[in-house]
């Protein structure tokens, strides 16, 4: 049995899971680390029962979806973490983690910080980046200049900022904190943590507990039983 052969436990599993307050610019840094790193990083299209936004695809940015079908996969068990927010639910699903995985790639993941300390939980481990905004204040107006956003939305995002700044400070829990200030430094700080996870990523079997073990095909499945 080669190397690639032997299957991996979650607790084997490297990845990249990044976290931070909406508006902190997540998405913008994500996209272009697809784009230096393409063919060596894959990102891990979460579920969400949210409308899209003008621009976004499905399976592009999410997979769109709606409360019934989603609370019905979660029940099944089919996510890594899933968490609520501002009354819709988002998630990871166990068979994006295991596609992008079996191409080889080291996955990406955007989640919020319920769900990188559930990742934690479950013994994934990797480089776990919180992006944290210069101020609050900030955070506000660029969540102003995205006018896509309610006032009482606003507030609520906010709210939430604080809540998860507060919480990215829990022991253990982050890596790395990387304030993007200035988005070209904050990306470059990411990139270069990112680095030297790039040498473990091929492509893997993986055994989730309570899981028969999967042989991981570029096509994948819908990893229901995993």
């Amino acid at each position: 049995m080669t190397q690639e052969e032997k299957s991996t436990s979650p607790q084997d599993i490297q990845t990249v899971v990044i976290c931070g307050p909406s508006g902190v610019g997540k998405g913008t840094i994500i996209n272009r680390l697809k784009e230096e790193l393409a063919g060596k990083i894959g990102f891990c299209v979460s579920h969400t029962t949210r409308q899209p936004r003008s621009g976004e695809v499905d399976g592009r940015e999410y997979w769109f979806t709606n409360q019934e079908e989603m609370r019905n996969r979660v029940e099944r068990g089919e996510f890594l973490e899933v968490n609520e927010v501002h009354g819709e639910l988002y998630g990871t699903s166990r068979a994006a983690l295991l596609d992008v995985m079996s191409r080889g790639l080291l996955p990406v993941l955007d989640v919020d910080v319920k769900g990188a300390r559930d990742l934690r939980s479950s013994g994934i481990k990797g480089l776990y980046v919180f992006l944290a905004p210069p101020s609050l204040d900030q955070l506000e107006n660029r969540l102003r200049l995205r006018k896509t956003e309610t006032e009482a939305s606003i507030e609520r995002r906010v709210s939430a900022a604080s809540s998860e700044i507060e919480a990215s400070k829990e022991a253990g829990l982050f890596d790395e904190v990387v304030v993007n200030d200035v988005l070209d430094n904050a990306f470059e700080v990411v990139k270069s943590k990112i680095t030297p996870f790039l040498q473990d990523a091929r492509p893997k079997k993986v055994r989730f507990p309570g899981c028969n073990l999967l042989t991981l095909l570029r096509d994948g499945g819908d990893g229901s039983r995993c």
